[in-house]
This record gives structure tokens, C-alpha cells and sequence, in this order.
């Protein structure tokens, strides 16, 4: 059983983690609250957007001490990477009090640190995180010295690395930046929780310049295209992109061309060997989800339901927008072909991917 108090501070880190795509996109990101006597945690589902996390639903009540457990205390030897991940995710899974959902997969991390917990995946702070040595000028612009952990999957390896570093502070409050990933705070409320985020965003953000789409106005012979695709068989939903920085990679090559190579795991999840490109006259084969780029036309995304979609034009705004403000001041740094693989092979990313 949890308190009133509980679920209102989950709920209000969930719509402050959600509020804006600039800070989390799709089912990314994700928020937990403990209770009272620490004993259990309630966190954002896995699959399920924040916005989705209410009162009735959309989060999981889990045994802290369990998800503790499940990462401290696992047997790594004779196993693989792979197995290792999937059997900390059975751990997780096990540590749902109720099982009608499953926990996030960074519910590892979210166990070790206190309080109220808001992860995001925020653009203005990932243009340093996921630029080469960025995130050293992001702690001199900001005036704070949160550590870093540097790039790890989500689920176990991350999660261990947390702890690791939340070791040496110790602390009631604090935040971590996550290399190619996005940023952990956590304090006694959620109220505290998204000063500490709001703090670091709003100084990166004051450095870098508000960011502006190009102005590119989409332009695609909308029946023509829709009939051509449909005439393959695809049968899902179809939607024309009128997201002003999605419609930038219709209108620029280089930009069409960096768009296929991951920043961060999310890339991975949800887009990673789904964009294509198309002068309009002929398609590519498709599969059941995918973002077709119409060279100076725009972009038209497919997938089973207009919530996929959604989640999907969410990633590629984030990803475009970190490209364009790393973009003349230093070098992106982009997930390698192994750590793609190891994603795009997870069960638990598979079954966050799946959920239509």
C-alpha cells in the first residue's frame, strides 16, 4: 500500500520529465519515488511514455531492496554480456510487487539513489554529452561538479557504474551525467529533483543558444507517396512529419546520411536500420516501422499506431537537434556498430520497442 504523498510526487516528477520533448522523447526517460521507509520503490513502467503515469497506472511498485539485489549480488561469472543483461532484467522483473507491468530496465539505478529520481534525456545537455570532450566544458559553463559515468547500455552495466560512482557521494541530492545517454538527478522531492535538472538545462541552454527549425515546409505529394506505399502491402498507420526539425533531414544530405548513426540508446531502440531515403519515384523495401525521407519533400513515418509514430518523430526531433547544436562546435561522438548491436539485441529493449 502506498501514500497519497507518494504518488503525488511521482506524478509531479513524471509530468515536470514530460512536459516538453526537449527534455524527454517517446517512452525515453524515466522518474521513481521511495517510500517512506525506503522499502519500496514505485517507477515509471517499462514502455510506457511519462505522460502515460497516473494515478491509476503506468508505474510499478517494487521491492527496493530486491532491484538492490538483483544488481549487487548477480553472478557475473562464465557469462556473457547478453546473458548477464537478460538475467538482471529477470531479476528486475522479479522485483515487481505487482506483476501486471514490468519495471524500467533502469530501475538498477533508480534503486541504488534516494528520494525522488528524474532521468531524462534532456537535448541542450546531450549536445555536451554526446559531443568529444563537451562534457568538461558543460561542468565549467553550468558551475557544478556532478560526476560522469561514461557510456554503458542501460540495464545492468549502467546501473553498475552508478552505483558506483553515487558511492563516492553519498548524498540526499545530487545529479550525474550520463555520456551519450542524459542526465540522473535525485533529492527528497520532486520538486528539488527538477531544480537540480532545470539548473544544469537551463545553463547549457543559456550557452548554446535557443534552438530554431530551419523553416522547411513540407512538401510531399502526399496521395502519390501514400498510394505507392500502400501498394506494398503495408497496412499500418502512415503520418507526414509537420515537425520543423524532423523536416530538415528531407532538405539536407549530410544531415539524412548522420541521422542513420545512433547518439544514444534510444536512437538504437527505436529508429536504428528504420530510416530510408527516397527521391519520390521509387521505394525502398519497407519494413513495419520505418521513417521514409522524400529528398526535398519531407519525411512520412509508418508504423502500427499513431503512438509509435509518435515515439518515433519524438527520437529523431532529440537527435537532429543535439546534431545542430554540437554542429560547428566540436565533433559528435556516435554510439559504436557493438554497442548498437548489444542494444538492438536486449530482451528488454525488444519488449520497450514492441509495445504498440
Amino acid at each position: 500500500m502506498y501514500s497519497v504523498h507518494t504518488i503525488q510526487q511521482l506524478l509531479l516528477a513524471a509530468r515536470y520529465a514530460g512536459s516538453d520533448v526537449t527534455l524527454t522523447q517517446g517512452g525515453g526517460g524515466n522518474v521513481s519515488v521511495k517510500s517512506s521507509d525506503g522499502k519500496i520503490m514505485f517507477i515509471k513502467a517499462s514502455g510506457y511514455t511519462l505522460n502515460e503515469v497516473s494515478p491509476e497506472g503506468g508505474f510499478v511498485e517494487t521491492d527496493r531492496y530486491a532491484a538492490v539485489s538483483a544488481l549487487r549480488d548477480l553472478d557475473r561469472s562464465d557469462k556473457s554480456r547478453s546473458a548477464i543483461q537478460d538475467e538482471f532484467s529477470t531479476l528486475l522483473g522479479k522485483a515487481a510487487i505487482t506483476d501486471q507491468l514490468r519495471p524500467s530496465i533502469e530501475a538498477g539505478f533508480h534503486a541504488i539513489l534516494p528520494g525522488v529520481v528524474i532521468h531524462t534525456h534532456p537535448v541542450y545537455i546531450n549536445a555536451f554529452l554526446c559531443m568529444k570532450d563537451g562534457v568538461n566544458l558543460l561542468k565549467t559553463i553550468c558551475d557544478c561538479n556532478h560526476p560522469v559515468v561514461d557510456y554503458y547500455p542501460p540495464g545492468y552495466e549502467l546501473a553498475l557504474m552508478v552505483d558506483k560512482e553515487y558511492g563516492k557521494l553519498n548524498t540526499k541530492s545530487g545529479g550525474i551525467y550520463l555520456l551519450n545517454h542524459g542526465f540522473v538527478s535525485w533529492a527528497e522531492t520532486a520538486e528539488d529533483a527538477a531544480r537540480l535538472m532545470d539548473n544544469v538545462e537551463t545553463s547549457a541552454k543559456i550557452y548554446l543558444g535557443e534552438l530554431k527549425p530551419k523553416g522547411h515546409e513540407p512538401s510531399i505529394k502526399t496521395d502519390e507517396i501514400t498510394s505507392m506505399i500502400r501498394n506494398t502491402g503495408f497496412t499500418g498507420s502512415l503520418h507526414v512529419s509537420s515537425e520543423g526539425f524532423v523536416t530538415e533531414a528531407a532538405f539536407d544530405n549530410d544531415l539524412a546520411a548522420a541521422v542513420l548513426n545512433p547518439l544514444v540508446p534510444d536512437d538504437a531502440v527505436y529508429n536504428y536500420g528504420r530510416i530510408f531515403t527516397t527521391d519520390g519515384k521509387t521505394l525502398p523495401d519497407l519494413p513495419e516501422k520505418f521513417i521514409l525521407i522524400v529528398k526535398n519533400q519531407g519525411i512520412i513515418i509508418g508504423a502500427p499506431t499513431g503512438r509509435t509514430i509518435k515515439n518515433m518523430e519524438e527520437t529523431l526531433t532529440a537527435h537532429i537537434m543535439v546534431r545542430r547544436l554540437i554542429n560547428g562546435r566540436g565533433v559528435p561522438v556516435e554510439l559504436p556498430q557493438e554497442e548498437i548491436d548489444f542494444i538492438t539485441g536486449m530482451e528488454s529493449e525488444k519488449f520497450r520497442s514492441a509495445l504498440k
